[in-house]
Order: C-alpha cells, then structure tokens, then sequence
C-alpha cells in the first residue's frame, strides 16, 4: 500500500512542482536506515521511518525560496533528510533537558524528544512528526512550539497522511492539518 501511496505522491508533486520533485533525494537501503537509528538510539517503531526515507531520503538543501521547494502547496515546510531529522530529534532531547525545571513544558518536550521523530520542518518551529510507539499507528502529528496547542494529531496514520498529500498537490491546496495562518506562509 505505502509503496503505491509514495509513486503517486511523487506523480502528483512531479505535476504541480517539477523543482521540487527534482530536489528529492534518492531513498536509502533499509539496512542503512534501520543501522542508523539504532546507533543514534532512536527508539520504537522504526517501520514508517524505513519507509518513507526507502523512498526518498529528504530535499536537497537549495538556495531557492522555501515555498518553492517544500513538497506542499502553499507551504515551507521542507522535507527532512534522515541525517537531518536525526539532528533535530537530538535537538528535540537537548531543549527538553535544558527545560527539566520548567513542568509542563519539560513533560512535552520530553514526549516529543522520546516519541516523536520529525520529517518535516518550517524552518522555524514547526514540524511535522512521525509516532514511533510501538503499537501506535505511526500517526503524524504537528509540532508547533509557538503554538498555544504545540503538539496536536495531525493525521491518524501515515497512509492518511500520505492521501492528504497526494491530495494537496492534485488539486493545489493546502494540506488540510495546517492551521489557515500556514496557507499563507510562503
């Protein structure tokens, strides 16, 4: 199923933004991919990670606008190699421990820095994340940190996901878990 999803998913960018379908990046061995988070102590469910960076392992960096090159209409938001989610997912474990003092914020981030490994990032604060926890149904979730709502489901797998955004790129909207502020951005 994920397979099919991911060719029509590149068919459907490949339509809409040749540059930034010409700016993915060849997929990895799954080995390689599964190799990778062991030693970085990524922990749960590997499965959607295998898949997606299988598939293509992120957007080359370019020195072109972001609207331009994010795999969404209307968006910024940029898809992440594995070396560079691996990055911000350490990232994610080191503001959570500078935040230890600070309650709820602490327990958020410590959630986020365990549970939750990003894909997709705005440049700024926001990601979008895939559900690790073993059982779950690697759902995506949105990451907004400088949001009164930061963490918030934003499909509830990622054949969902991946659907919204064969979607978004047919017919030139929006993915629909974007708050309206997002459709503008860009």
């Amino acid at each position: 199923m994920s397979s099919q999803l991911f060719s029509e998913l590149e068919r459907a960018i490949r339509s809409r933004n040749p540059v930034a379908a010409d700016g993915l990046q060849p997929g990895l061995p799954d080995l390689g991919i599964r190799e990778a988070l062991d030693r970085e102590r990524v922990g749960g469910d590997h499965d959607a990670l295998v898949e997606i960076f299988s598939w293509k392992n992120g957007s080359k960096l370019s020195d072109k606008p972001l609207s331009e090159t994010s795999l969404f209409p209307r968006s910024v938001f940029q898809f992440l190699s594995l070396e560079a989610g691996m990055e911000h997912f350490r990232g994610f474990k080191v503001v959570a421990d500078v935040t230890r003092e600070t309650g709820p914020l602490y327990a958020l981030l410590s959630a986020i820095a365990i549970r939750y490994f990003p894909l997709f990032w705005d440049s700024g604060h926001g990601y979008l994340v895939v559900d690790l926890q073993p059982g779950s149904s690697r759902g995506v979730m949105l990451v907004e940190f400088e949001s009164d709502d930061p963490l918030r489901q934003a499909y509830s797998s990622m054949g969902a996901f991946l659907r919204d955004a064969i979607r978004a790129n047919l017919q030139n909207e929006p993915l629909m878990c974007f708050p309206t502020a997002q459709h503008g951005k860009g």
